[in-house]
């Protein structure tokens, strides 16, 4: 089954729509929307003063739990977080010695070989370097 005409002649879809906003405008629009819903909470908090014992210790469990899953999300990320560095460390280390190992077997070989291998062995690292630094 062909999709729609509809589906084909849109110029883009919602994900690349979210993606092309700046994303200072995305940060203005979150803030805006947290200021309205603390608001909200605060007019409603206040009419409510005389509120059961019962309710405001339901209130307290519910924060304590927000609190845990809070602090779940955020050990959960930074343990991802180290995974990876610590994969791209590995790579950079394996890496560099590669071109190390290169290097010093290239010091083994015939004149000609040598200085040839020792040239390449230089050029892949500055390039390697270079590109590290233009990551950052």
């Amino acid at each position: 089954m062909r999709p729609s005409a509809a589906s084909e002649s849109s110029p883009m879809n919602f994900e690349l729509a979210f993606y092309s906003l700046d994303h200072r405008l995305i940060t203005l629009a979150m803030v805006a929307v947290l200021a309205v819903a603390c608001e909200l909470g605060f007019r409603t908090g206040s009419r409510n003063r005389e509120a059961a014992e019962q309710f405001r210790s339901l209130m307290n469990g519910i924060g304590a739990a927000a609190f845990g899953l809070l602090g779940l999300l955020l050990g959960f990320t930074l343990a991802m977080a180290i995974g990876r560095w610590d994969a791209r460390h590995d790579v950079v280390v394996a890496e560099s010695n590669a071109i190390g190992t290169l290097s010093l077997r290239a010091g083994l070989s015939e004149q000609s070989i040598r200085v040839l291998a020792q040239r390449c062995s230089q050029l892949v690292a500055d390039r390697l370097f270079e590109q590290a630094r233009s990551q950052r």
